[in-house]
């Protein structure tokens, strides 16, 4: 009887320690979780900005995290699914992208009033390029952003309502052909 007791006592001792084991692993334990609840905020929070920018056209699906890989998994309604985000086009890679990071950024501040993007809109077509700005405004409300900075080499996106910082024009010698407001401009200096 005292062999049983002993026993019980030694199987009660290694439980605790296996049971610690188990939540301090970093494959099982609760930084798993905590990071599994902090991707999937992210996860959703990217699917409604994407459902309110393209209608449910794009969704992210879990993404793929172990000790060999990480992927990016994206539905397309009416179209074919993508194991990860990287076999997309180039524009939807990036648009895709910024809207992840924005995502990101959000779940990491608590308040998120500036929207920086840098060429971002470089790997678009002309037509996506024309419509991105729209994008991007819709995209800064829908996060309650203040403002949004952004470089570009865009010569076709409308600047009527942007503050502008003129480094070239390659046009001319000066900036009286540029529309907008040129806060600072190199031919001023």
């Amino acid at each position: 009887t005292q062999y049983i007791q002993e026993l019980d006592e030694y199987k009660t001792m290694y439980d605790k320690i296996e049971t610690l084991k188990y939540y301090s692993s970093p494959t099982t334990g609760i930084q798993l979780l905590f990071t599994n609840i902090y991707m999937n905020k992210i996860l959703d929070n990217a699917n409604k900005l994407l459902c309110n920018l393209f209608n449910g056209q794009f969704a992210l699906l879990p993404f793929i995290i172990t000790e060999n890989e990480f992927r990016i998994p994206v539905a397309v309604d009416g179209g074919l699914n993508h194991d990860d985000i990287t076999t997309m086009s180039s524009a939807q890679i990036a648009l895709l992208s910024m809207i992840i990071s924005i995502s990101l950024l959000s779940q990491t501040s608590t308040k998120l009033s500036i929207i920086v993007g840098d060429e971002i809109d470089a790997p678009f077509d002309g037509t996506n390029r024309r419509e991105f700005f729209d994008i991007l405004d819709k995209l800064r409300v829908m996060v309650h952003a203040n403002q949004c900075v952004l470089i570009s080499h865009n010569s076709e996106l409308s600047q009527y309502d942007c503050d502008i910082i003129l480094l070239k024009n390659e046009n001319s010698d000066d900036k009286s052909n540029v529309i907008g407001n040129v806060i600072w401009s190199y031919y001023n200096q």
